[in-house]
């Protein structure tokens, strides 16, 4: 039997790691840190939450001024990495492939057959 990603060992969800608690007067979240690293070898670092999304941060751990701009590649990974399901390893590391699996063919209906009504008189 062949491993995939879903059930590979240490390989989970990124939203499954948010801790959420209770506090007076409100909720708290832990975020995780993940590291994206990108291909060349440049690594982001970012806090990810299921519904507010990624805020990247410093090499300190601070949040950046400004989020990269919309041509850096890092959004191309960022977005891969979306796509695949957010898996994320036991150190952190995002898990993604460098390629999306082809999307399912859908099957095209077939049209009816024509009726074709021939009238005396007409021609």
């Amino acid at each position: 039997m062949t491993e995939t990603p879903e059930t590979t060992v240490g390989i989970v969800n990124a939203d499954a790691i948010q801790t959420c608690f209770a506090i007076p007067n409100g909720r708290m979240t832990i975020l995780p840190t993940l590291s994206l690293k990108l291909p060349g070898g440049r690594v982001c670092i970012f806090d990810w939450h299921r519904y507010l999304g990624p805020t990247f941060l410093r090499k300190d751990g601070e949040p950046l001024a400004r989020y990269p701009s919309q041509r850096n590649p890092m959004w191309r990974v960022f977005g891969l990495w979306d796509k695949q399901g957010r898996r994320v390893d036991v150190d952190g590391a995002c898990v993604w492939d460098d390629e999306l699996p082809e999307p399912k063919q859908r099957r095209r209906r077939q049209p009816g057959p024509f009726i074709i009504e021939v009238r005396e008189g007409c021609k």
